[in-house]
């Protein structure tokens, strides 16, 4: 069954000892063939990165959306991250928005929520709403996603609209407690602060707030 072949794909695509790409692709193929969504997502990337096969973003979006058929969160927030950036497509924030809202819904997925927050927060083709995205960032501090919390505490430490340092400075220890990460002084002696909305915008923990995390290939 379906299952058993993505079970199988697993084995030969990340087992050192029994590694035989050609193998993996073969019952990864049959698992989608099956409409496993979780087949179609990872063929999704693969195709995406160009990985194993020619990168085919329309061949992507096809295996994304046969996934998010089956309510596959990981397949939509991919989705989502495609219209949001017009990857291969026209950009659509708004259908990008409907599928991040779509992924919350399954299971109140952290990269949905997260890039939602950030639609909000700067306005990204539609009405800026702040208050909105920090309710949603807040809604996933303690499931430990670094660019979570750091986009969180830049908000409530230099955004002067909305600025808390009181719940800045929880965010701050919150952020030491679990990776040992001093984000306050990071900033403070190796980043030259600017305006504070550039500060958020343009960090150079950017990429992680971007691409690398937000689309997990």
């Amino acid at each position: 069954n379906k299952q058993a072949q993505l079970f199988v794909f697993a084995i030969y695509y990340t087992d050192i000892h029994l590694r035989d790409r050609k193998k993996a692709i073969h019952y990864l193929l049959l698992s989608s063939q099956n409409n496993d969504p979780q087949a179609n997502t990872i063929l999704g990337i693969l195709y995406s990165k160009g990985k194993y096969f020619e990168k085919n973003i329309n061949n992507a979006i096809h295996c994304y959306k046969e996934a998010s058929n089956y309510g596959n969160s990981m397949a939509k927030n991919n989705l989502g991250v495609i219209y949001l950036k017009g990857i291969g497509v026209q950009n659509n924030v708004s259908l990008a928005i409907e599928y991040f809202k779509e992924a919350i819904q399954i299971n109140n997925d952290i990269l949905s929520i997260y890039n939602l927050a950030r639609i909000y927060y700067f306005g990204i083709d539609c009405v800026k709403n702040v208050p909105k995205s920090i309710q949603l960032l807040k809604k996933i501090i303690d499931r430990n996603f670094l660019p979570t919390e750091v986009f969180l505490f830049l908000i409530l430490d230099f955004d002067e609209e909305y600025k808390n340092l009181k719940e800045a400075q929880e965010c701050r220890c919150l952020i030491f407690k679990k990776y040992s990460f001093d984000i306050l002084l990071y900033y403070t002696f190796f980043k030259k602060w600017k305006e504070s909305f550039n500060v958020i915008k343009n960090s150079d923990l950017e990429y992680m707030m971007s691409g690398k995390h937000v689309q997990i290939l």
